[in-house]
């Protein structure tokens, strides 16, 4: 895959963490959307290798995990909000707290946008 911009590559990395360690790591974060999501990207990961290593990728997943602990809490208990993804890259997150019955909104770069819907 070719990218149009520096911006659309620099996604990748956060959601090749979450795919890789993930399988690695479920306990941390289970994220079966990235690792379907990273296997759809025709694209040569070993470019990211270099700064996408455990340590790096250990911390993707525990920011994850993080912001997933509190969004589920305040789902828990605002059932039906809304809530607005700003900057959304690639992020997967909605797919590990959706409840059925939350509206979610992906904000960011129209190039961004583009290669989410692709």
């Amino acid at each position: 895959m070719e990218f149009s911009s520096s911006i659309q590559e620099a996604m990748i990395g956060p959601l090749c963490a979450k795919a890789t360690y993930g399988k690695l790591y479920p306990e941390l974060l289970d994220d079966p959307m990235a690792a379907e999501i990273v296997s759809k990207i025709d694209y040569n990961y070993s470019k990211i290798q270099n700064y996408n290593e455990e340590w790096c990728a250990l911390g993707f997943l525990v920011r994850a995990r993080s912001f997933d602990i509190a969004l589920k809490k305040y789902i828990e208990a605002n059932p039906e909000a809304t809530i607005v993804n700003i900057g959304a890259s690639l992020d997967t997150t909605f797919f590990r707290v959706d409840n059925g019955r939350i509206k979610w909104y992906d904000l960011d770069l129209p190039n961004s946008i583009e290669l989410r819907r692709s």
